[in-house]
């Protein structure tokens, strides 16, 4: 569940939060790499408590259009420069005891919105 930064969050904590958590997908505290359903829960949660990023057209301006076989762990990559942006700048969402970037969190969204998805 998505809830809200605490009280006393600074640029420090989203910068530890960088250092600490890493990458939504490089650490195995978030989310397994690529595979794990967990990123869907993720994105899903993210599209709900964010509706201006919750349909595709959206997620799509903002990350690219990603080609078949695109996974997320490669959309980080390519989008990295932006996730660290983010944790700079305090752009987080915190998750339970997990805090992404914006850009990682519309990375889920956008995995939670796969065509294939079961």
């Amino acid at each position: 569940m998505i809830s809200g930064p605490p009280a006393t969050i600074t640029r420090r904590h989203a910068i530890g939060a960088a250092v600490g958590v890493g990458s939504l997908l490089a650490v195995g505290a978030c989310v397994v790499p690529d595979s794990w359903p967990g990123i869907t829960v993720i994105g899903d949660n993210y599209r709900a408590a964010a509706p201006a990023d919750a349909e595709l057209s959206v997620l799509q301006s903002n990350l690219g259009h990603p080609a078949p076989g695109t996974t997320p762990g490669s959309l980080l990559t390519a989008h990295a420069p932006a996730v660290t942006s983010d944790y700079l700048a305090g752009r987080v969402v915190w998750l339970s005891t997990c805090v992404i970037s914006i850009t990682e969190a519309r990375i889920a969204a956008l995995w939670a919105l796969r065509p294939d998805r079961a």
